[in-house]
C-alpha cells in the first residue's frame, strides 16, 4: 500500500486540517532544530576570538538561527492554506521579522568588523582611528536601519519612490532646521582631521581645564579637576583656542627666592653661581634653556628668579623634582651663611 502525501496533507477532522497542521508544526520544529544546530556550529568552542572570520561566525550565529526559523514559519504558512487575508497578515508579520533578522545580521557583521579593526587600531600610535571607528560603526548601523525601513515599506506596497522624492525636497527644510546639528557634525570631522586633541589628553579650552573623555559626533566631554563633566559643542571647539598640555615634552618651573638686605655683592655673585651650577648638574633639568638672575630690590628682600624646564609631563613627578630643587636651594643659601628674607618693617625712634 502506497501512502499519498497529498492525502495525508488534506486529512481533516470536522473541517480542521489535521494533516496540514501537523506538517506545519513539524516544519517549525525542524526549523528550530536546524537553527539551533547551525548556531552551535557557528559559535564553536567558547573562548576569545580575534580573527575576523572567527568573530564573524560567532556574532552572526544567533541572527542566522533566527532567520532559519522565520523561513520555516513562512513555509508552514504556505502549507496551512489559510484564507487569503490570514495568509497576507501572517506573511506581512513574518517578512517584518525577516527584515529585522537581516538587519540584526548586518549589525553583527558591522560589530565583528569593528571588533577586528579595534585590535589593529590598538597597535597604532595614533588615536584618531580609535575615535573614528565607533562613529563609522554608528553611521553604518543607521544606514542599515534606514534601508530596512524602506525595503519593508516597499514590500507593503507603499510608494517608496514618491516618499524618497518628497524627503529629498523636504530635506532642504530639515537641513535648515537642523543646521546647528549639521554644523556640529562638520566640526567633528574637522576635529578628527586636525587632531588638536585626543581622548585622554589634558587640555585647556577657554576657562575649562581637564581630561578629554569622549569626542562625539556633536560634542566633546571633558572631565575637570573637580571631577565634573563638561560637554562642549564641537562647533564651539573648532573656533576656540585649544591648549593641549599633554603634547608638551617637559614642564616649565619658575622659582623666586628673596635673601636679606645684608647680603653683600660678593655673596650675591657666589649665590648666583652656585644656583646655576646646581641646575646644570641636575639631570632632571633641561640644560638648553635656564635663567638665574638677581632681578629686584623688593621692600624686604633681594629677589632672585630661577626659570627652567624639567624633563617630565607627569604632575606628581614634577612636584617631586621641584621639591628636590627647593631643598638644594635651601642648602646652598645655608652654606653661604645667608638668610631668606621675609616681610618685615623697621621702626626708627627719634629722640
Amino acid at each position: 500500500m502506497v501512502l499519498d502525501p497529498n492525502a495525508l496533507l488534506d486529512f481533516s477532522l470536522d473541517g480542521f486540517p489535521v494533516g496540514r497542521g501537523i506538517a506545519a508544526a513539524l516544519l517549525l520544529f525542524l526549523g528550530y532544530l536546524v537553527g539551533t544546530l547551525v548556531r552551535r556550529l557557528l559559535r564553536g568552542k567558547p573562548g576569545r576570538r580575534t580573527g575576523f572570520i572567527s568573530v564573524l561566525l560567532r556574532d552572526v550565529s544567533r541572527p542566522i538561527g533566527f532567520l532559519i526559523l522565520v523561513v520555516a514559519a513562512l513555509t508552514a504558512v504556505a502549507v496551512l492554506h489559510l484564507s487569503a487575508r490570514a495568509t497576507n497578515v501572517a506573511n506581512d508579520v513574518l517578512i517584518l521579522l525577516a527584515t529585522i533578522g537581516v538587519s540584526w545580521l548586518l549589525f553583527k557583521v558591522i560589530d565583528a568588523a569593528a571588533e577586528t579593526l579595534s585590535y589593529l587600531t590598538d597597535k597604532t600610535e595614533s588615536q584618531l582611528d580609535d575615535q573614528l571607528l565607533p562613529v563609522l560603526g554608528k553611521m553604518a548601523k543607521i544606514l542599515v536601519a534606514v534601508l530596512a525601513i524602506i525595503f519593508y515599506m516597499q514590500i507593503l506596497g507603499y510608494p517608496v519612490t514618491g516618499i524618497v522624492a518628497g524627503l529629498g525636497i523636504g530635506g532642504i527644510a530639515v537641513a535648515l532646521a537642523a543646521q546647528d546639528t549639521l554644523s556640529g557634525v562638520f566640526a567633528s570631522v574637522t576635529l578628527f582631521m586636525d587632531r588638536p586633541m585626543m581622548v585622554g589628553d589634558f587640555v585647556k579650552v577657554g576657562d575649562v581645564l581637564g581630561t578629554v573623555e569622549e569626542i562625539g559626533v556633536r560634542s566633546t566631554r571633558i572631565r575637570t579637576l573637580g571631577k565634573t563633566l563638561i560637554t562642549i559643542p564641537n562647533k564651539q571647539l573648532v573656533s576656540s583656542v585649544i591648549d593641549n598640555w599633554s603634547l608638551r615634552d617637559m614642564r616649565r618651573s619658575d622659582v623666586t627666592i628673596g635673601v636679606t638686605y645684608d647680603t653683600t655683592p660678593k655673596k650675591m655673585e657666589q649665590l648666583l653661581a652656585k644656583l646655576g651650577e646646581m641646575l646644570r648638574q641636575n639631570e632632571n633639568v633641561d640644560d638648553s634653556w635656564m635663567v638665574v638672575n638677581f632681578t629686584t630690590f623688593s621692600a624686604s628682600s633681594l629677589d632672585i628668579e630661577l626659570k627652567f624646564f624639567l624633563k617630565t609631563v607627569d604632575y606628581n613627578e614634577w612636584l617631586n623634582m621641584v621639591q628636590e630643587i627647593n631643598l638644594d636651594i635651601m642648602r646652598i643659601v645655608e652654606s653661604l651663611g645667608l638668610s631668606f628674607a621675609f616681610p618685615s618693617t623697621s621702626v626708627y625712634m627719634e629722640k
